[in-house]
Formats: C-alpha cells, structure tokens, sequence
C-alpha cells in the first residue's frame, strides 16, 4: 500500500495534523486507479468504493463518477445534507451528497463544487428512488402551512401561528396569526427563479387585499404576488408600525423559503397605491435586513412623496441593495391627491439620489390604481432583467 496524490488529480494526500483527515489508498495493477478509499472525519465517516472492471473503455466512461470520488474525500457532509450510496449501471457506487435534478443529470455537492452526473446512468434502483422522491417533493413543494394547496395560476390564502416573540417583534400584541396572499403563475415549478410582488397599503390598510390588483396582471406575467398581515379581525390594522407589517412579510417570505429554498435568491419587487407606494419603500428595507432580499423594483402609484431615503435613513439601510432597482411612477391626470406633477418630482429626487432607471406615465383618471400601468410596468420590469448579467 502506498500514498499518493488522490486518483491522479493532482491533489496531494490530506495531512491528520492538519484537519483530522485520513485516508488510504489501494491500487490495481491492471487499471492503475484507486479501488477502495475510506475517509474518517472526527466522528464521521464517508466511504467510497469503486469496483474494478476489465474493459478500460468503461473506466474512460466513467471519469467523471471517479473524480466525484477524488472531491469527496475533502468533502465533509452538512447536517441538511442529503447523502446516499449511488450506484451506476455498472454496479460501481459512490456515497454522495445530492442538491438538485438539473435536466437529464442529478447534480452532487462536492467541497464547494457542483458535480452533474447522467441519470441514465444509474442504476434502475436509484433511478426508482430518485423518481419516488421526486414526486414526494412535488407534492411538498405545493403543499403550504395548514394543508392548504398551492393554486398555479390563481390565488390561495392560507395562515402562519406567531409567537410572542414575534408579537414582540411586530410591536403588534392583537397578532395571532399572520393572513397570506398568494398567488403563482400557471406553469409555477419551484426549481427555476420567478420573480416575487411584494404589495403594500396605507396605514391601517390590509396588505392581503393592496394585493389584489397585482393578482391577475402579476400572475400573467409570470410574477408571484404576496400580501402579509396581523389576521387580527376589524376593517383597520390598529397596531399598524414599519414593524408590523415587514416581520408580517418575513414571516410569510420566510414559510416559502422553507418550501422552496431557492426563492431566497428570487428578484422582489415592491409596489402599492397612495400610503402604499410609500410604505413599499419601507416594507423593501425591512426585508432587505431581515431576509437579505434582493431588491429589483418598485411600483408607485397615487404616490405624492419620494420615501425611498427617508426609508432608508430609518433603517440604516445603505444604497447598494437598490442600485439596479427601477422605479415606475403612475398618476392619474385628474388626481387631486398625488396629481402627476408630484410624480415628476418623486423621479427628480430618485434621479438626484443616484437611483434609477425610472418610468413616469400618466393615465385619464383620479387617485385610483390603473391596471394598465400595472401590466406595463411588469412588463418593463422583465425588459430590463432579461437585458442584466
């Protein structure tokens, strides 16, 4: 038995002395590869076994199965890590960490690397498991709090128990339960990003129902739309702070993070009407510090006071997060309230703040939300992410 740079990648034998790694390694004169290696890591032990074969063409074949099992020996496993014995249609197996199906190939975790592997080429045993799992996430990933079922293409509501921490937390005593507002597009998988609305109202107002107008026009336009608030009862929020409703957020955020881990990274853009428009400038920051979201626009309607860095002052929020973000502006011509002048003078301070881009537009009527503008602005949202590295 000798030591030797692990299955002739170049990487040198692990010192103990320096990280608690041992390893050996045996080799077979025929194929001159490694056929058995054992890794022990404190308490934990990963064991890769490669099975000899006499054809050398198969060994070509399966490089890239046996650099896997170079990689892992410097991989230890995470405690949400799923990891399993693999075998491939040869009957060689390897003890891996699975992250994801990618197309026709599983893709393994590997010390920092992702590692695709063919899912033709495992064996018909792991290819049933993999297809068993497969349907019990699917089924997991449409299932949300309280047995409620996702609907693709139209909208759910379903609730969240709070705490009293997270009454402490929301400075709201009367919140129970938070009510969540949903809605996905039609073709909704959760294992490709989709970008997610994040509606706002007025002081007092019910977040759930500021959603309502992004539901139809949001979910055509492949966009999620959300809405959180106290499901105290009563017309009006009488605990209505910044605190409230962003913890609100993050709780409901935070349920579909755990369902769909990937959407923690999702583009979230964030609009309402009057009092809503500016609260969604507040409702940004906070999600940015609790959730760390990315932040990739704003819709502003009935809006007749920029609160993007008065919002961010009260946080200590600083401008990186909204660098890229873009912000469209709608007034009705006839609005009393927030006519269109206010609105040009919301994007001066924007583009004075170094913010942008930034879309003002008007249409015929008063201090209302105009749908048109709704779909207008999703669409431009789309233009400019599809034109971003």
């Amino acid at each position: 038995m000798t030591e030797r740079n692990v299955l002739g990648t170049g990487v040198p034998p692990v010192s103990e002395s320096k990280s608690r790694v041992t390893h050996t390694a045996c080799t077979n004169r025929n194929l001159e590869c490694p056929i058995s290696i054992s890794q022990i890591y404190l308490d934990k032990i990963v064991s890769i076994s490669i099975h000899p074969v006499d054809q050398p063409e198969l060994l070509m074949n399966f490089r890239r199965f046996i650099s896997l099992c170079a990689a892992l020996l410097l991989h230890i496993p995470s405690a949400r890590s799923e990891v399993r014995t693999w075998t491939d249609d040869q009957g060689r197996a390897v003890t891996a960490e699975m992250v994801r199906q990618d197309g026709e190939n599983i893709v393994l975790l590997v010390n920092g690397s992702e590692i695709p592997f063919p899912i033709s080429k495992l064996s018909a045993e792991d290819q049933a498991w993999l297809q068993q799992k497969q349907e019990t996430s699917a089924k997991a990933a449409f299932s949300l709090p309280g047995g409620v079922a996702l609907k693709p293409g139209g909208r759910v509501e379903f609730f969240l128990d709070t705490t009293e921490d997270d009454r402490k937390e929301a400075k709201n005593p009367k919140m129970e339960k938070v009510r969540v507002v949903l809605a996905v597009p039609a073709d909704f998988t959760p294992d490709r990003p989709w970008p997610i609305v994040v509606a706002s109202t007025t002081v007092g107002g019910r977040n759930a129902r500021a959603a309502g107008p992004f539901v139809e026009p949001g979910v055509a336009a492949g966009f999620i739309v959300l809405g959180a608030e106290s499901a105290e009862e009563g017309a009006k929020i009488e605990s209505d702070t910044w605190a409230y409703r962003g913890h609100a957020a993050t709780m409901a955020l935070g349920a579909l993070h755990d369902r769909w881990p990937g959407s923690a990274s999702w583009p979230r853009y964030f609009g309402g009407h009057s009092g809503g428009a500016k609260n969604s400038c507040h409702m940004a920051c906070h999600l940015v510090g609790t959730l760390g979201v990315k932040v990739a626009g704003f819709f502003f309607s009935g809006c007749n006071q920029a609160m993007m860095d008065p919002a961010r002052e009260e946080y200590g929020t600083p401008k990186t997060p909204f660098k890229d973000a873009a912000f469209f502006i709608s007034n009705g011509v006839n609005d009393k309230i927030a006519p269109p002048t206010e609105g040009e003078k919301i994007a001066d301070e924007l583009k004075s703040g170094g913010y942008g881009p930034i879309r003002v537009e008007t249409f015929d009527g008063a201090h209302e939300i105009h749908r048109p503008h709704i779909e207008a602005a999703l669409a431009w949202f789309k233009e400019i992410a599809s034109n971003q590295p």
